[in-house]
């Protein structure tokens, strides 16, 4: 981060020569913004086409102020929502561009200028959106990994092992290990419910009132959820509901709004990766299940071990990570901070420290 916030510092220094008499405001609200959205740069690999979008809203905000009595007091506040809209709405900035035309694109053209770098502001409004959605999971996500700059390529690879796999069909949603527990521990037979109810207490002593998150979820884990008393379910699957921004909580779907009617846990849908997502819980929080995730739908072994870090990074002390058939399972009993807990065959990682 240090090193990034250098490098943005040498733009800002750069752009001095632009700002002129107008800079006193420029670099405050340009500066505080990069520090309040860090989170974009980490996740942007061409900073200078960011840099670009962000100075051209920045001047269209001034040009807009430039009138007031003091712009050096113009509120940062109406500027992080004026920049929020602006993101959100292309037709928005396009048409307030043309009316105030800045002389940072002029030498493109406005309408050269939209098209080149339509993709890169739909990117920005994603990246804010998964930051600003949902306030229980903007603060649930709120640590600042330091590897996740160097996880983003694993994190690029394993959607193309996903989109080759078969993963993103919606056949993949409910995978044959949710089934395993359904029929043997959620809603087991006559022949099955005396070790599946030492399983269910087990669990539920676990995990009753705490967050689970169910990572590459296949769709049945709620019922186990309300069985266990969970306090809130988190169902995380990149392709899930084919929804295109990560972090959404999609609860508020009519089909998953009927659905929820029926539990008392809390449920949040988010479509997301499972590394990026599990890199940015904050430490010591959770609770993990993680089913069917192997190698056959993530090739490389890279990914898993990384996950498993993470897994257990944010596990609360003393919590669990549990499921089947995972590959990052292997490397989480690995962990010399895993104490692993066999009831009737299913195995259970404690984390003891």
């Amino acid at each position: 981060m240090e090193r990034l916030k250098a490098q943005i510092k040498s733009f800002i220094d750069e752009e001095e020569k632009l700002l002129k008499e107008e800079k006193e405001l420029l670099h405050k609200i340009y500066s505080r913004f990069i520090e309040d959205h860090a989170y974009l740069w980490e996740e942007f690999e061409d900073l200078e086409k960011l840099r670009h979008i962000l100075l051209v809203i920045i001047k269209l905000f001034y040009e807009e102020h430039r009138r007031a009595h003091d712009v050096t007091k113009v509120d940062y506040e109406e500027f992080k929502k004026d920049v929020r809209e602006l993101v959100a709405d292309q037709d928005a900035l396009l048409q307030r561009a043309r009316n105030k035309q800045i002389k940072e694109i002029e030498f493109l053209g406005l309408e050269r200028w939209f098209e080149a770098f339509k993709k890169d502001i739909e990117r920005i409004n994603e990246v804010i959106e998964k930051n600003e959605g949902n306030p229980f999971l903007r603060n649930l996500l709120s640590y600042k990994n330091p590897n996740l700059p160097q996880y983003q390529k694993l994190i690029r690879q394993a959607e193309e092992d996903q989109r080759t796999s078969g993963w993103a069909q919606s056949s993949a949603f409910l995978t044959s290990y949710d089934g395993i527990w359904t029929t043997n521990i959620i809603f087991p037979d006559d022949h099955n419910k005396s070790s599946a109810e030492k399983v269910l207490q087990f669990l539920k002593s676990k995990l009753e009132g705490s967050i689970l998150i169910d990572l590459a979820a296949g769709g049945n884990m709620i019922y186990l959820s309300e069985r266990l008393q969970v306090k809130t379910y988190i169902e995380v699957n990149l392709y899930r509901n084919k929804f295109p921004n990560p972090y959404i909580d999609l609860s508020y779907q009519e089909s998953v709004k009927k659905l929820r009617s029926h539990f008392s846990v809390k449920g949040v849908n988010v479509g997301a990766d499972a590394l990026d997502f599990a890199s940015r819980i904050k430490s010591n929080s959770v609770n993990f299940i993680v089913n069917g995730f192997d190698s056959e739908i993530v090739t490389f072994n890279e990914y898993h071990e990384a996950l498993a870090n993470e897994m257990i990074r944010a596990t609360v002390n003393g919590g669990l990570i549990f499921g089947l058939n995972s590959t990052s399972l292997v490397f989480v009993g690995q962990n010399p901070q895993i104490k692993v807990v066999v009831i009737n065959n299913y195995r259970f990682y404690m984390k003891v420290k």
